[in-house]
């Protein structure tokens, strides 16, 4: 099946690429804690939420997705958020909208957590684009 295929539809132009790897291994708490998630990516999301959606304790809630996964469920939720600005910013969407859009409180928290997570800031990671991202040349 290709990525196109298998990919979820973010919004009318954006769709969202599944992580690549045993998605199929998962169990029925992770897969169904990574859909609430997803479907909560612009909203306030605590692993109490989380936990509560998939009936487990947030500590086990925590342990297990991590013991699973390797990394904790607010770290993936951050990851997603992430995947999904990325996509934003290439749009040429301001990073205002996009902080809005993924769940961040503000444009220079997305830029901080971009940057860590990236490796660089959005700004960079729009001009190391170059000509990839058509026609779009700053990012407001």
């Amino acid at each position: 099946m290709g990525l196109l295929s298998s990919s979820e539809p973010v919004d009318e132009e954006t769709r969202r690429i599944r992580d690549s790897g045993p998605v199929a291994d998962r169990s029925d708490l992770v897969r169904e804690a990574d859909a609430f998630m997803s479907r909560h990516l612009t909203e306030r999301v605590a692993v109490t939420d989380v936990a509560r959606h998939v009936h487990v304790s947030a500590s086990s809630l925590s342990h297990r997705y991590r013991e699973e996964t390797g990394v904790t469920p607010m770290g993936r939720l951050i990851r997603m958020r992430i995947d999904l600005a990325r996509a934003l910013i290439v749009k040429g969407q301001p990073l205002k909208i996009v902080a809005e859009e993924t769940g961040f409180s503000d444009a220079f928290h997305l830029s901080k957590t971009f940057k860590r997570l990236e490796g660089v800031s959005p700004r960079e990671f729009l001009r190391n684009m170059g000509g990839r991202a058509s026609g779009i040349s700053r990012l407001p």
